[in-house]
């Protein structure tokens, strides 16, 4: 081979050799981009402090501005269905929840089955995400009358875990959401940390931001309720239920409430088949109602015949219309399918 030829040979490659080095480091920024979105907290602007829980021996993280931690209950001793432990963090218009069970049991998705799949019908159960490295179920509650939520379910091992974000502030929240759970560090008896990896699957972030709609507000139709996790749209009968039933624990829904109550979860609250004055009529989703009802029961006759309901409905009166008091006969076609009560 003579000069000229090995000069053209050692030119080609030198051009092999620049093309693949542009290709990789495309490649590798187009990967890492990839599993940063996936993985990565985006809200690197915002000033946080660490919440600990002594209970249950972790830390998260939360903005320094605009969202405040209160615990709402602690059972010591809870049975495995009750949640034993409820957090909440509050923004204006949006909730972070933080449920916790004292059960040990490993098979998460059949716990997600056995505790909250009759009021998640929507979607099919499977281990997607992955919170401090324990594996865990992430999904999307689709609601009218009340927040889309979007939450994980997750073992440690000791206790189940459920992280849920009420988007009733068109999803402005989401990366706070994020960091709170990427922020989940258990600790050792030694207070050590425990790191481990966080997956969060983006298509159920997505689905959740887009169906988020109606913002939380504290005044509905001229009534004011600081704080009422509901949205008001003319009217909205969980909203008004929350307002007039101190204490009500129950999310999403009307219909879901029902299912919620009798499947335990909430301590010292019941589904039961008579009407109790001053708690809760409720009504099952069906084709005239999909999203079920709610009524707050003020009366009753002494033998069950009549009750007396205080209600708001949800996008049907106007404002002007709302509340309604009505009589409903017992029994009757329409009447409630059963009474939340807490003793």
């Amino acid at each position: 081979m003579n000069q000229r030829s090995r000069q053209q040979k050692a030119h080609i490659l030198g051009l092999m050799l620049l093309a693949l080095t542009i290709f990789a480091s495309t490649t590798a920024v187009s990967v890492s981009a990839t599993l940063e979105g996936i993985n990565s907290t985006a809200q690197t602007d915002k000033e946080w402090l660490v919440y600990y829980d002594p209970d249950y021996n972790f830390t998260i993280e939360y903005p320094v501005d605009g969202w405040q931690p209160e615990t709402i209950w602690h059972i010591i001793d809870a049975n495995s269905y009750n949640i034993a432990k409820r957090t909440i963090f509050s923004a204006p218009q949006a909730r972070i929840i933080i449920d916790i069970w004292d059960d040990p049991q490993a098979d998460i998705v059949g716990w997600v089955y056995d505790y909250l799949h009759q009021s998640l019908v929507e979607q099919e159960i499977t281990v997607n995400a992955k919170i401090a490295g324990f594996p865990g179920v992430a999904f999307v509650e689709k609601n009218e009358q009340a927040p889309t939520a979007i939450g994980i379910v997750f073992n440690n091992n000791e206790h189940f875990f459920l992280i849920q974000y009420l988007i009733g502030d068109g999803g402005d929240g989401i990366n706070t959401y994020r960091h709170l759970l990427q922020s989940f560090t258990p600790k050792t008896e030694n207070g050590n940390d425990l790191a481990g990896e966080f997956l969060f699957p983006l298509d159920v972030q997505r689905e959740a931001t887009k169906e988020a709609h109606a913002p939380l507000v504290n005044t509905c139709c001229g009534v004011t309720s600081n704080n009422n996790p509901f949205p008001c749209d003319n009217g909205n009968c969980t909203w008004w239920v929350w307002y007039k039933k101190s204490g009500v624990p129950m999310t999403g829904d009307a219909w879901r409430w029902g299912y919620r109550v009798n499947q335990g979860l909430y301590p010292g609250w019941y589904l039961v088949e008579d009407p109790v004055v001053y708690n809760i009529a409720w009504w099952d989703k069906s084709t005239a109602r999909p999203g079920g009802h709610v009524a707050y029961v003020q009366g009753k006759s002494g033998y069950n015949s009549w009750i007396n309901v205080n209600e708001m409905t949800w996008q049907g009166n106007p404002c002007a219309e709302e509340p309604v008091t009505r009589i409903i006969d017992l029994p009757s076609v329409g009447e409630p399918t059963g009474y939340i009560v807490r003793y």
